[in-house]
């Protein structure tokens, strides 16, 4: 399978889509890593107001420096975690940037050999993989978090996100090596190709779907599980096996989207501007999720 190429620039930029954080706890992590005040290092304080002026190399730096003071401090290394993640989405072109990314991976690896269910670290590390467009290992991850939780909408999400974003990549790489363009029309012409091509993706679109739902089940309130519905349905009308079918399934595509525009219409109009700070004593906030594709294009005028 193609490995799904996320480019962590649009992901950096998709910060109105991002998953919740303030549901993303850091799971088994809590109980192990309680600290007093007055345990609070200098190097952490140092990190944190750093990492809020978006200096994120001085972060990592002042991070390193408190998780060598307090190498039990599994907090600490979700902050370093999190603040080596941010470097690398701060300017992902950087040729250090691999250097900052591994960093990450390596901090949360260890995190997890300590603490194997820590919900905040499985999750980083998911996005990470996102990121750097290893949608298998991310998939993976993923599965670790529902298989602790199965009812984790957010990991639902995101493993039913990272699935459609990659069904649509081999759909779109398949029409392109048979020269497919549909133009104004919802569905593959050639009967052939169109049963070639549905007899191959219909099993991984359903699986996405059923994802999407049980997140849909789980979180009435976040937009992000119908937006990829919404792109599945579409990519099922490609395939169906009768214009009714497909005109259907567009049917249902274009009324989740109206979904979803009411829904960000009312969010926005309740949407507070107040983020929490960052305490050394307390877990960051989880890492972007995988964001949703661009919108399409403008019909033609007359359709």
């Amino acid at each position: 399978m193609r490995k799904i190429q996320l480019s962590p620039r649009y992901i950096v930029l998709a910060g109105a889509l991002l998953l919740s954080s303030c549901l993303l706890a850091a799971g088994s992590v809590a109980g192990k890593c309680a600290q007093s005040s007055s345990q609070s290092s200098v190097p952490a304080q140092l990190a944190i107001e750093a990492y809020e002026r978006e200096d994120f190399g001085q972060s990592v730096k002042y991070f390193n420096e408190a998780v060598s003071q307090s190498p039990d401090s599994l907090i600490l290394q979700l902050h370093l975690a999190s603040a080596q993640a941010h470097w690398f989405m701060h300017d992902p072109h950087d040729p250090e940037a691999r250097t900052r990314i591994d960093g990450a991976e390596t901090t949360l690896k260890e995190i997890l050999r300590k603490s194997p269910e820590s919900r905040l670290a499985l999750w980083d590390l998911a996005a990470i993989y996102a990121m750097e467009g290893r949608a298998q290992d991310s998939q993976k991850t993923l599965a670790n978090l529902l298989h602790n939780d199965p009812n984790d909408s957010h990991a639902l999400t995101a493993s039913g996100t990272i699935a459609a974003m990659q069904i649509r990549f081999e759909i779109q790489a398949e029409k392109g090596k048979r020269n497919i363009r549909l133009e104004n029309a919802a569905r593959i012409g050639d009967e052939g190709i169109r049963e070639s091509l549905r007899s191959e993706f219909e099993p991984q679109i359903q699986t996405a779907v059923n994802l999407l739902n049980r997140a849909i089940q789980n979180n009435t309130q976040s937009s992000q599980p119908l937006v990829m519905l919404n792109l599945l349905y579409r990519m099922e009308a490609e395939l169906a096996k009768t214009d009714q079918e497909s005109q259907a399934l567009l049917r249902k595509a274009d009324a989740l989207v109206n979904q979803v525009m009411a829904m960000n219409q009312q969010q926005e109009q309740h949407r507070t501007t107040a983020q929490k700070k960052l305490s050394p004593l307390e877990p960051p906030p989880p890492l972007p999720g995988p964001p949703p594709p661009p919108p399409p294009p403008p019909k033609p005028p007359g359709l």
